[in-house]
């Protein structure tokens, strides 16, 4: 269903993406050569890495965006060349939950299972 919007899929060789280049991504740039757009479909294969977010693929994921939204990365970059995370901040844990980490923010008429869920599209 992404196919022909530009995807970049990310794979290392210690978990279950470790055969991603042979085998899913040939399938993969067939479905957007249906659409003559095998180019829009990528993979950065990291097969020393282990599964995870860490800066080889963040970095790759920061160059795919950059191209495919047409921006402007030189400010960005440290003198090496590669994007600087300087700037960027890791949020204390309890600042990422939406409604708070025991979920007191919840709206009052919130569901809180799937059985009112199930009464509620009745």
């Amino acid at each position: 269903m992404a196919a022909p919007r530009p995807q970049l899929l990310i794979s290392d060789g210690n978990d279950w993406t470790a055969d991603f280049p042979t085998i899913d991504l040939p399938y993969l740039k067939h479905v957007y050569g249906l659409y003559d757009r095998k180019d829009l479909v990528q993979n950065v294969h990291l097969p020393d890495e282990q599964h995870d977010y860490g800066p080889a693929k963040r970095q790759a994921m920061y160059a795919f965006v950059a191209k495919h939204f047409s921006l402007e990365t030189t400010p960005f970059k440290d003198p090496s060349g590669r994007f600087s995370e300087e700037g960027c901040v890791v949020e204390e844990e309890a600042k990422l939950y939406t409604f708070g980490m025991d979920r007191q923010k919840l709206p009052p008429n919130a569901l809180h299972s799937f059985i009112q869920l199930q009464q509620a599209l009745r």
